[in-house]
């Protein structure tokens, strides 16, 4: 069966050591001028946030949600509560502003050695594995608080990611408008899934790679 094109961003696959899945808080800055969602790759903006990460950046890690951090405050310090419980986002919505003495914190899969599963753009063979590839970027869909990210091709100049495996299992089949369509199996060739590790991480050190 052909794979479908629905790129859907960076999902956690696994940590290589196998000790489960690393989530850290990072902030963002009230004001931000960014549309991301889950599964967005962020970058630290130089000022102890975080922002989008783009094509040829060094990559902190994978957007997983935000909230308020409210220690000290009562729930009418912020928006978005009627219970008093903290609310959970998926979505950080390009220029929106937090009340003065509300620090917004996001969650990051953040660690070099966890790996990703992400759909290519491109053509991509068993030959393949251990190139590098790029991000490739997309409209986050805002309604469902999912990422529109990829990859492209293999031997990706910016060496962000490697290429560990194929993905072969049974995947969801969705439309344009993310309506399901039925399941299929995804493998090799034209908008394959792979699952990658970033080679060009922040906290990681120098790319390695097979040359293709």
């Amino acid at each position: 069966m052909p794979n479908t094109n629905a790129p859907f961003g960076f999902r956690p696959s696994r940590h290589v050591t196998g000790t489960g899945h690393r989530l850290n808080k990072h902030k963002i800055p009230s004001g931000l001028a960014e549309t991301f969602t889950i599964g967005d790759l962020m970058k630290s903006d130089g000022t102890g946030g975080i922002k989008k990460a783009a094509a040829g950046d060094a990559i902190l890690g994978t957007f997983a949600g935000w909230q308020y951090d409210t220690q000290g405050l009562s729930s009418s310090s912020y928006a978005g509560s009627s219970n008093g419980q903290i609310p959970f986002f998926k979505t950080w919505v390009s220029g929106q502003t937090v009340p003065v003495g509300v620090t917004v914190v996001a969650w990051v899969h953040d660690d070099p050695f966890e790996t990703f599963e992400v759909q290519t753009t491109s053509t991509v063979a068993e030959i393949d594995i251990g190139a590098l590839i790029d991000l490739v970027d997309g409209t986050p869909n805002q309604i469902f608080g999912a990422s529109r990210q990829s990859v492209g091709a293999p031997g990706g100049g910016a060496s962000q990611f490697r290429i560990e495996k194929i993905v072969q299992k049974q995947v969801r089949i969705a439309d344009a408008n993310n309506n399901a369509t039925g399941w299929g199996l995804s493998g090799p060739g034209q908008y394959a899934i792979l699952e990658v590790k970033c080679a060009k991480h922040e906290r990681g050190g120098a790319a390695m790679a097979v040359a293709v």
